[in-house]
């Protein structure tokens, strides 16, 4: 029998799974983990919900976190970020041929500061990749 840790994956770890009977698991913990924030903290988050979860957080959770098939929004992923103390980096591909930078979009801890740990995501319509960067 495998122990299990209490601690999330590492970000080593996140970059090396391809398999998805492997990161599946990791995608239903880390949902979770932002679920049990957002539950934990409902008087924060719950101002920035619309209709009609902004007065139901546990409802948000099970519907829009919880649940397989649905894009993780700006709550979920601040949650996320909070409830792990790392800050996440969101780049959006929105396909206008502009030749621009991605638009990218922060999340961060609290006491989060410039050069601590950060994930960096790659968004596509229903699709997040995470970008590791190579060692040279």
């Amino acid at each position: 029998m495998r122990k299990h840790s209490s601690k999330p994956p590492s970000l080593e770890t996140l970059c090396n799974v391809s398999d998805q009977e492997i990161s599946s698991p990791i995608i239903v913990y880390l949902r979770f983990l932002s679920s049990t924030h957002l539950r934990l903290n409902p008087d924060l988050y719950g101002p920035f919900l619309e209709p009609p979860y902004y007065d139901n957080v546990s409802l948000f959770c099970a519907q829009c976190i919880e649940a397989f098939g649905k894009d993780a929004d700006h709550v979920g992923i601040l949650a996320l970020a909070r409830a792990i103390q790392v800050g996440v980096d969101v780049s959006y591909l929105d396909r206008s041929d502009t030749g621009e930078e991605p638009i990218v979009h922060e999340f961060r801890p609290d006491d989060w500061r410039e050069g601590d740990e950060k994930v960096e995501l790659l968004y596509r319509p229903g699709h997040y990749d995470i970008l590791c960067k190579e060692e040279s």
